[in-house]
């Protein structure tokens, strides 16, 4: 490898690690924010229906969080049918 393919190596490599950071931060400060609802879950499940893009692009990073969070939703979606 030449010096000149190292250095363009070097340069997208740089580049695709500030585009992590700007998405990661994104994902960390807007996400959230835009689907989540304290402490009610129909709210919530609401939400994440209506924005199913945005709740793809944040899957990655929730995808530990996914099975809790479909479950509470399926018994709080159960418990109003009652």
């Amino acid at each position: 490898m030449n010096a000149v393919t190292a250095q363009q190596y070097a340069r997208w490599v740089g580049v695709l690690y500030i585009v992590t950071i700007v998405a990661g931060g994104w994902g960390e400060a807007h996400v959230p924010n835009t689907l989540l609802m304290a402490n009610d879950v129909a709210g919530t499940a609401q939400r994440v229906a209506s924005s199913l893009g945005l709740f793809g692009l944040a899957l990655p990073r929730t995808s530990s969080k996914l099975p809790a969070t479909l479950r509470s939703t399926s018994c709080s979606t159960r418990s109003s049918d009652r």
